[in-house]
């Protein structure tokens, strides 16, 4: 007898060890390491609620993870939710089940694919635990979730019905744990579902006021999208502001239709103010200003809108500098088509030349050029930019890279010329050459005719230009103008 207790003793004591290692691995999110630590100590063997709900819970993290990774896919995803539900079913078949037992158990039953299973584990949970937020909240997600089906499968009878069930368990969630603020985020999101924003917001309203470190502003704004800015207001006078709050605040003021723009520009100029490193703060600062300039220009207030378009420019100016290489992926395939990121660059960067923000306005190019490589008109306004700040060395190789892709265009020739004629000074040969070939191509296009009428304006300009700009250097002269 004396031995039969050593070796339960000695049982018990490997099992300890086990759960402190197990422990460890899990609060390094090393959740294979976890489970393969218990499993090897026996722990699927033991009657203990403890050690098997402990188990359970991190074969679902385990599962989790791996459905994340790709390490898990196929029928090998049902199997090992069907192993978590087994070991947790085994622990809230023991003494000392807690009350997240059943919510873990039943968690896996429905992640296994079977919302009518998921149903056994909370009900047997709330005979134990009446009072558990936790287990009627689980079971408004799983009888919601049945309500969808049914509503999808055309039986609208047993869809209200469920529904019902889904809204009564929310109501007990928050009649058993006043302060818990999740049976009202749940009941914000049934509402959203039903489109009763109206009555969203309320909830998510009521939520904050019972706890609002509780609110997931991440998902009150993906939830909520506009309206959200009226949550994260609130979260934001009982919790004060932080950049992450900020961020939220402005993104779900973007949301909104119609903008409130001086909203979005408070609220990302601050997050920008607390943490210099969010620099998607800029993108969204640009894209608003834009939005905001667009409906000015449609209501005819011409002047405040062109300020809107350069705000703009400057801000998309800032954001490339310092994110841009990061967008060039995202936007190559929207460059490919001629829209996007590549023509907004292009279109603000004549509002910045004409509030005389140079910078802005190579920044705006420096990332369309990269982002088009063969964008023949990107390439020569970075010439033409460069050289309006006073970058000589850098206009002439926007020039030659415009003129490489487009050889036969005179005006293109002409630019490049003249960055050698008036601020290189340099290869008068050259220019002369260029000046040539401008006018040749020019008078060759105009004979052969067949021009838009656009295109011919711009043709005749160009051969205007080369011919003067060559009798200028023929004589010496280099003063432009």
């Amino acid at each position: 007898m004396l031995a039969s207790i050593a070796l339960l003793l000695c049982l018990q004591s490997d099992l300890d060890a086990a759960m402190a290692s197990a422990e460890a691995f899990a609060a390094k999110n090393d959740w294979s390491a976890a489970v393969s630590v218990l499993r090897e100590a026996g722990a699927e063997d033991v009657t203990d609620a403890k050690v098997l709900g402990t188990l359970g819970r991190f074969i679902l993290r385990e599962t989790e993870a791996g459905i994340a990774s790709g390490a898990i896919s196929g029928f090998d995803i049902n199997d090992a939710f069907s192993d978590a539900a087994w070991v947790l079913e085994k622990a809230c078949g023991s003494k000392g089940a807690l009350a997240i037992d059943f919510v873990n158990w039943s968690e896996a039953q429905l992640n296994a694919g079977d919302a009518e299973l998921a149903i056994a584990p909370i009900s047997d949970g709330l005979s134990a635990y009446p009072n558990s937020a936790a287990l009627y909240l689980q079971k408004a997600r799983i009888v919601g979730s049945m309500s969808r089906d049914a509503k999808e499968g055309g039986n609208v009878k047993k869809a209200a019905k469920l529904e019902a069930e889904a809204s009564a368990a929310l109501v007990k969630a928050a009649e058993v744990e006043p302060k818990n603020a999740m049976p009202w985020v749940r009941m914000g999101e049934q509402a959203i579902l039903a489109n009763e924003r109206e009555t969203a917001v309320s909830n998510w309203l009521e939520a904050v006021k019972r706890d609002a470190t509780g609110v997931d502003l991440g998902g009150a704004v993906q939830w909520l999208q506009g309206d959200a800015g009226t949550v994260v207001d609130a979260v934001i006078a009982d919790l004060g502001s932080d950049a992450t709050r900020e961020w939220y605040r402005g993104t779900a003021y973007f949301a909104a239709d119609p903008m409130p723009w001086d909203s979005v520009r408070d609220a990302f100029k601050k997050v920008l103010e607390l943490n210099p490193q969010f620099l998607n703060a800029y993108y969204y600062l640009s894209q608003g200003a834009m939005r905001e300039a667009t409906r000015l220009q449609s209501n005819g207030d011409t002047r405040r809108a062109d300020k809107g378009f350069y705000i703009a420019a400057k801000y998309l100016g800032l954001y490339i500098d310092n994110f841009g290489p990061s967008y060039l992926a995202s936007a190559q395939s929207a460059a490919d088509a001629g829209e996007g990121m590549v023509a907004s660059a292009k279109w603000l960067a004549g509002h910045a030349v004409m509030n005389s923000d140079y910078q802005a306005a190579i920044s705006l190019m420096n990332f369309a050029t990269q982002a088009a490589p063969n964008d023949v008109e990107a390439w020569n306004n970075l010439g033409f930019f460069h050289r309006e700040a006073g970058h000589a060395i850098q206009a002439e190789a926007g020039y030659a890279k415009a003129a490489e892709l487009s050889p036969n265009d005179p005006q293109v020739l002409n630019d490049w010329a003249v960055i050698y004629h008036y601020y290189l000074q340099t290869e008068d040969a050259k220019a002369l050459g260029l000046y040539e070939q401008s006018i040749d191509l020019a008078n060759k296009l105009l004979t052969e005719g067949g021009l838009e009428a656009k295109e011919e304006a711009r043709v005749r300009v160009a051969l205007r230009d080369a011919t003067n700009n060559q009798a200028k250097l023929k004589k010496g002269n280099r003063r432009n103008g």
